[in-house]
């Protein structure tokens, strides 16, 4: 054999040794490579689903805070008489509230009283408060106060209820009350009238022209302020 093929020979040899070495480090460093990135794209993925997960709870609980607010805003109502004025008679002892855009008169010795609006366009709102303090209006003692109220009144003895059927606020409790609810007619409007006795004494509380859910609102609230001491 010639000695320069046998020089040859073992170089060839190392070359090709030397490129499997190096093909064989270029295929583990590709799939290190690839494990790398897989393992980093699961790392990453976990570190999303964990940042989408606290942002949902962040969410939740953005969401259930707001409807318990709104939920207290709710259920917490406003007081529609908060800015009235406050009136006390001093002679029947009772107070109430009226709105700040009506006003009070007062009669036959404060045993009339009334409250007023605009009522160019209306007949409310209109509130009379009469005392009826005389013997021919006091409840004697022992007798039954419907029975007395369609005998005094007995041009309206048709509309009274067989029983109490509203309450006023009294001194240590509720005042049990007459409500009878007079129909419009082509000469006059309807009302609303309440009848109750406080030491013998009866009251008659007139609402006139209560047609309207905001007139009815109007004198509902006003009732609610309305307090015998």
């Amino acid at each position: 054999m010639d000695p320069n093929q046998q020089k040859k020979n073992p170089t060839k040899l190392i070359l090709i040794i030397v490129s499997i070495v190096i093909i064989v480090l270029a295929l583990g460093g590709l799939i290190y490579w690839q494990y790398a990135k897989q393992k980093q794209t699961a790392k990453d993925k976990a570190v999303v689903e964990k940042q989408l997960s606290d942002l949902k709870k962040e969410l939740e609980k953005a969401k259930s805070s707001s409807t318990t607010s709104k939920t207290k805003e709710e259920t917490t109502p406003t007081d529609p008489t908060a800015d009235w004025k406050t009136y006390t008679n001093e002679k029947y002892n009772y107070t109430f509230k009226y709105p700040t855009d009506t006003t009070i008169q007062e009669s036959d010795g404060s045993d009339t009283v009334t409250i007023q609006g605009n009522i160019s366009e209306k007949g409310w709102p209109t509130i009379i408060i009469t005392h009826r303090d005389n013997d021919y209006f006091n409840l004697p003692s022992g007798k039954d106060l419907l029975t007395h109220l369609k005998e005094k009144f007995a041009w309206e003895a048709e509309f009274f209820p067989s029983s109490p059927n509203a309450q006023i606020n009294g001194p240590s409790g509720k005042i049990s009350a007459y409500k009878i609810e007079i129909p419009r007619s082509p000469q006059a409007y309807g009302s609303w009238n309440y009848y109750f006795e406080k030491d013998s004494k009866i009251f008659e509380i007139q609402m006139l022209d209560p047609d309207t859910t905001e007139a009815q609102d109007l004198y509902n609230n006003w009732l609610i302020t309305f307090k015998m001491n």
